[in-house]
């Protein structure tokens, strides 16, 4: 659809009709609706592309529950709970460049106290699901 606007500009076109000269510019609403129309239709693409796409997570879950120790456990005691146990005994290994010590624990929540040549490094309360390890760094 074109229109019609009336200007005073020597590079418009002139009505020949009328006996007064008259300058009008065309313009066309079509280039302002066509890119909008434009806008609109890829808009309405981009969602239904992303409506389609789909969102998958798997989560892995290790048998069993863990206290984890990040650190040094030489000369240190755990008491977990009413029980005690020597860390000079127990396995460790490398994960990210860090000791990890793992023991395997009960569900539930526990108290746990770690001792180092007489002085307290953890006492606290922790709460472990089933399936997961709580971690303690150790300094």
């Amino acid at each position: 659809m074109t229109f019609f606007r009336k200007v005073r500009s020597s590079s418009c076109k002139t009505q020949a009709s009328s006996s007064k000269a008259r300058f009008y510019v065309v313009t066309s609403r079509r280039a302002t609706t066509n890119s909008t129309v434009k806008g609109i239709l890829l808009g309405c693409i981009v969602l239904l592309l992303a409506a389609c796409g789909s969102f998958k997570s798997t989560t892995q879950t290790e048998e069993g529950t863990f206290l984890q120790l990040v650190g040094s456990v030489e000369n240190a005691t755990l008491q977990l709970d009413d029980a005690t146990l020597d860390l000079n005994n127990t396995r460790d290994f490398n994960l990210n460049g860090k000791r990890v010590t793992k023991i395997a624990i009960q569900p539930g929540q526990h108290r746990v106290t770690i001792t180092r040549d007489g002085s307290t490094l953890v006492d606290r309360r922790i709460f472990v699901t089933e399936g997961n390890a709580f971690e303690i760094n150790l300094p």
